[in-house]
């Protein structure tokens, strides 16, 4: 068979070119990179400039025949595939022949070229026959260079990308630079990590016309493999992300299926490090990568790093996700070859199998590194794996404790802990309502014993509970639960489903302040809706009502441009290109928040940021840990780039929002940075009314009017609910059914 290029048979084009897709200059870079591979080149150069829609790669591969120049950019035109059962056979990246065709419809494309046994090099300009190259030749005015005497390859310059499609270039070219680069390096780490051994080296040019170096990659040694080879090439095509010799090689065979996989022991910010391949080509398939996540997060992955600040936050604001390379080697299949335009593989054939031995890899490599994987999901996966059949009499066992599991964490995602189930007992009365004496802190209090059922049981049974199915009118609903046994529990059915809101708590009555920790209210009955005993926590209550102040003031700061700083110098933070493009792409949404920097090079040539000045709050909390600021900046920017935090548009601010009484702050909460919120919800925590604070009438009627007029007034600023339902109160009179349920039940996120 022939390996020079000519023209696909009728037939076999009309089967491949099923779909057709409008490139980008990455892409087109792309498919470009991966022709010089299969040209079996050892050299590739690349140069790119996203200003002026323009690259340049030049590779030492084996070159253009005269005659096969004049086929490049036509349809259904390779040199890797003849008929059809030769796909699976295909060992190239490319072999749809429609590649270079896509691109030259949408930009100009020149090619110089040599075979190794030619002695001159040829050329091919845009909508022109190929020629000889002679040492007069020139376009836009600059001289043009051939490969030496003795040397091969091909160069290949695009530009005018997208010059037939004005609307689609002026898009790519107001969205930021970032992107673009990440893409291109996730492309390149793809081909580096399968074909190590070639040397690549790539310049882009910025804003200024000066050329940069974002890759300079040469494989230093024949002998690194496994982790050691994937952490090499990950480092070289994006920085520093993760320190040297942290990733960890783990491989598993089984049923014709080969994985490797390298995993970084050690936590980054940012979830983008995170790939799959399989036969060369991306996996793209976000249920595994959702599994793979939840895996780690079971686990605790990333509460402890190499670079710990010394300053500790309440909870875990700040995200934490691995760096992971697992790499699938498998018998090939047509169906997987031809799925996307891209050469992605979205649903491979062999799923089934490949599928449980990724989540069974990452299982394995937790285990090595001393963290305990939940049962549950080892046995999920070597069910997967061995395809296990599940006799009727453990399905039932197993639905059962799944769908436990799964309703506790929905049923109570504000960290309220499953209740007890207590039965009833006509005979037996509410214990005395916390009796133990007055402590500041939750932990210290001692739980009473449990009550005695008539049977004089020493502890009771428990009941699973399950969440309805049921459409709530605010988001800010107490969370429904109902207990399934027949027998009544702890909270009546039709009270759980009661719904709390806050023109509900704002018509309330303040019966008394309990025992100096909880304040009783009774809510107003109507002729559809009789009254209802609740609870609030006077800590939560009131953390809650400072929170909301000191947000509104600050967002007021913020938008008035009032804001406290201060200036800062000295403080460097070192970035790699990934971090800088970032932070310099949302330098004007920082500022925004007091938050003033430079992004530059230090002496030595490596890239740093240099803070001007912080918001005081800010500067007073870092104290100036380096580590902790780098953490928090870093947070924000990858909030930014994945949309999880929105940008300030100060433009669009009302002219109300200049007076505090009309200024709609709320309108802001998504905007504003993780580390800034922890700041208030620390503040707010450490200055709010604590357990044992007596309160006077008043002072609890104050407090629940402030807190009917907060905007999330049921929890407080880490999650706890501020206010839960005890009971209805009986028709025509104040008393309840006391033994319906006791506070131990009801308020069990607390240790009472």
């Amino acid at each position: 068979m022939s390996n020079r290029i000519e023209p696909l048979p009728p037939t076999l084009s009309e089967r491949l070119n099923s779909q057709t897709h409008v490139v980008s200059i990455t892409s087109a870079l792309k498919e470009v990179v991966q022709n010089s591979i299969d040209a079996k080149a050892t050299t590739i150069t690349i140069q790119l400039n996203l200003y002026s829609m323009h690259f340049v790669v030049i590779d030492n591969g084996i070159g253009l025949l005269p005659a096969e120049l004049d086929l490049i950019g036509r349809p259904n035109v390779t040199s890797k595939l003849k008929r059809w059962n030769q796909i699976k056979n295909v060992k190239t990246y490319g072999f749809r022949g429609n590649a270079l065709h896509s691109i030259s419809e949408v930009s100009k494309i020149t090619i110089i070229t040599k075979v190794k046994n030619y002695n001159s090099s040829w050329l091919k300009l845009p909508d022109s026959e190929a020629c000889l190259l002679d040492s007069k030749t020139r376009t836009d005015g600059k001289k043009l260079h051939g490969f030496p005497s003795d040397g091969q390859g091909t160069l290949m310059s695009v530009g005018h990308i997208l010059y037939n499609l004005p609307v689609r270039r002026k898009i790519f070219m107001q969205e930021p630079k970032y992107k673009s680069y990440n893409t291109v390096r996730e492309d390149l780490l793809q081909l580096l990590i399968h074909n190590p051994h070639i040397k690549m080296k790539m310049e882009y040019t910025d804003e200024y016309g000066r050329r940069n170096m974002l890759l300079n990659y040469t494989l230093r040694s024949v002998w690194l493999e496994g982790a050691d080879l994937y952490s090499y090439v990950f480092r070289n095509v994006f920085g520093p992300v993760i320190p040297a010799n942290t990733m960890k090689a783990i491989r598993l065979k089984g049923k014709g299926v080969l994985v490797t996989a390298a995993i970084s022991k050690f936590p980054v910010r940012l979830k983008d490090f995170q790939f799959l391949f399989i036969n060369r080509r991306k996996y793209i398939n976000s249920t595994i990568l959702k599994e793979i996540k939840s895996l780690f997060r079971q686990v605790a992955f990333g509460s402890s790093s190499i670079t710990e600040p010394s300053i500790k936050s309440v909870g875990k604001p700040y995200n934490a996700y691995p760096v992971f390379i697992i790499d699938v080697e498998c018998t090939s299949n047509i169906d997987d070859l031809i799925q996307s335009p891209s050469k992605d593989i979205i649903r491979p054939t062999l799923h089934e199998v490949i599928d449980p031995m990724i989540k069974k890899i990452v299982t394995l490599f937790l285990k090595s590194e001393g963290y305990s994987v939940p049962e549950t999901a080892v046995n999920k996966e070597e069910q997967e794996q061995e395809q296990i059949q599940i006799p009727r009499s453990m399905a039932h066992e197993f639905s059962t404790k799944s769908n436990s599991l799964l309703t506790s964490k929905s049923g109570f995602d504000s960290k309220i802990k499953m209740a007890k189930y207590i039965h009833k007992d006509p005979t037996e009365t509410i214990n005395p309502i916390l009796r133990s004496p007055n402590k500041v802190t939750k932990k210290a209090i001692k739980r009473l014993p449990r009550p005695l059922s008539s049977n004089n049981q020493k502890s009771p049974n428990k009941r699973r509970l399950k969440t309805p199915i049921s459409t709530n009118d605010c988001w800010l609903d107490i969370p429904n639960v109902i207990s399934n046994s027949p027998n009544k529990g702890l909270i009546e059915s039709d009270l759980m489903a009661y719904q709390l809101t806050s023109s509900i708590l704002k018509d309330c009555t303040i019966i008394n302040q309990v025992d100096d920790k909880f304040i009783l209210l009774k809510t107003a009955s109507s002729q559809d809706r009789e009254s209802v005993l609740l609870i609030v926590d006077q800590h939560a209550c009131d953390e809650r009502i400072k929170l909301e102040s000191y947000l509104k003031d600050f967002f007021q700061d913020v938008i008035n441009g009032t804001i406290s700083s201060q200036p800062l110098w000295g403080i460097e933070i070192d970035v790699n290109f990934n971090e800088r493009a970032l932070f310099e792409a949302f330098r004007t949404e920082f500022q925004e928040w007091g938050i003033v920097y430079q992004v530059s090079q230090n002496f030595s040539g490596r890239d740093i940021l240099m803070l001007q000045s912080l918001p005081t709050l800010l500067n007073s909390k870092a104290n100036g840990d380096i580590y902790y600021l780098k953490k928090v900046l870093l947070q924000h920017v990858y909030d930014l780039q994945n949309f999880k935090r929105l940008k300030l548009n100060r433009k669009d601010r009302s002219t109300n929002e200049t007076n505090i009484s009309k200024f709609d702050w709320w309108k802001y909460i998504n905007c504003i940075p993780k580390v800034f919120q922890e700041i208030f919800n620390s503040k707010a925590c450490r200055s709010a009314i604590m357990f044992g604070d007596k309160l006077t009438q008043q002072e609890c009627t104050i407090l629940i009017k402030k807190l009917s007029e907060c905007k999330v007034p049921f929890q407080c600023a880490h999650g706890r609910p501020s206010v839960i339902p005890l009971t209805k109160l009986r028709p025509g009179s104040d008393s309840y059914d006391k033994d319906i349920c006791t506070l131990n039940g009801a308020l069990s996120d607390y240790d009472i």
